[in-house]
């Protein structure tokens, strides 16, 4: 069976050794020597030329487990002891919100089965499928800091943290120290609605009808309005997209991936992002049209648009020449009621894909659009279930 876990094992060597120094740190604070010589067998036990791989079962078999060192017994909400003057490392520390449908130390987290999600960055992958316990999974996610000092990003955490809405997706926890933050949250196992329009034939790739698109439409719409307008720390999402699109359990779209630090996608941004790099709920708009011309046409935007420059600018091609059913998915264009529809959405989408910021519409509005105007419309019609 082929290696799995990629680079968890490295992300699980560096955040117990940093707490393995402290810990020996603090429980040997007069005796540096013990410190030099234990941490330095610990580094090399976990050096990448001996595979990890070899001291944990294999996923299917179940449980992994550590040959060589014992769980750290360290407990979820609990700072791990108070930093001693001698101390030169500090502990990190795994925070559980509540809502989480279990609680689990540091050590039962970084020893679960795990298998490594998403690309690359640099000689990371960025986020993991954690299973804790038989049926409860987690992604764990790598967070980049950016310039964020400790204080300020925990801050900013504990507000992601609190956001509760059935179309957000929840994180559940987070552990932080002065090397690594990893954001723990929930698992949505239909995957994104990337790999459902864009994954692989056969495999990932599953077929939208129209209901299935208007209601992931409907369901992210309200996701923003409640980072827009109905929470008190308001503020941008900074980084919508199809990737970070998720059905819930009545399968409307449930938004993730709300960022600490500005993570830029460039297919989905509005002109001003691109010069000032600053993000706000009206690019967040732009973002949510170019999601929309997505789920329409079924194109992702990063496939080459010949000779037009951008995806909008595609779609706009088209709209302006009159041809806009080439926008279309051709597998929704069957029924002429659902093809009206679609006109309506399109036109939306292009209310949000404005250039000047203050000519597009609030995410309220966008969202009262999809739900009452198409939505509902369509449920009256019958072409939607109740």
């Amino acid at each position: 069976m082929s290696r799995t876990y990629d680079n968890w094992e490295r992300l699980v060597a560096a955040v117990l050794r940093r707490e393995l120094i402290w810990k020996i740190c603090h429980d040997h604070s007069r005796t540096p020597s013990v410190i030099s010589s234990i941490s330095s067998d610990f580094g090399s036990s976990f050096s990448l030329t001996s595979p990890l791989s070899s001291t944990f079962a294999d996923p299917e078999d179940g449980v992994f487990m550590f040959d060589k060192y014992p769980p750290l017994q360290i407990s979820a909400n609990i700072k791990t002891g108070v930093r001693s003057e001698e101390a030169k490392e500090e502990p990190g520390q795994l925070v559980l919100f509540r809502g989480s449908p279990v609680e689990f130390g540091l050590d039962e987290l970084l020893m679960a089965p795990s298998i490594a999600l998403g690309e690359k960055v640099e000689t990371f992958r960025t986020a993991y499928l954690v299973r804790v316990r038989e049926d409860i999974m987690f992604v764990v996610k790598r967070i980049r800091r950016g310039k964020f000092t400790d204080d300020a990003l925990e801050e900013k955490l504990k507000i992601i943290g609190s956001i509760k809405h059935e179309n957000v997706v929840k994180m559940m926890g987070y552990y932080l120290n002065e090397d690594e933050c990893l954001a723990i949250l929930e698992y949505f196992p239909q995957g994104s609605l990337e790999t459902m329009l864009h994954g692989k034939k056969g495999k990932n790739r599953v077929h939208l009808n129209w209901e299935a698109r208007v209601r992931i439409a409907t369901g992210a719409a309200k996701g923003l309005v409640h980072l827009h307008r109905k929470w008190r720390w308001k503020f941008s999402h900074g980084n919508i997209k199809a990737s970070n699109i998720f059905l819930n359990s009545d399968q409307y779209g449930c938004i993730s991936d709300i960022p600490v630090a500005i993570s830029r996608t460039s297919n989905y941004d509005p002109p001003e992002v691109s010069m000032t790099k600053k993000t706000s709920e009206a690019s967040d708009v732009y973002s949510f049209g170019v999601l929309l011309i997505e789920l329409l046409s079924g194109r992702s935007p990063f496939r080459s648009t010949g000779r037009h420059q951008t995806f909008i600018d595609w779609a706009l091609h088209h709209a302006c020449d009159e041809w806009t059913s080439l926008v279309f998915d051709k597998t929704l264009l069957k029924d002429h009621v659902v093809k009206q529809a679609m006109w309506k959405m399109f036109a939306v989408a292009l209310s949000c894909v404005e250039k000047i910021p203050e000519e597009r519409p609030t995410m309220a509005e966008v969202a009262d659009m999809l739900e009452y105007h198409i939505f509902k419309q369509n449920l009256v019609s019958g072409i939607f279930r109740m």
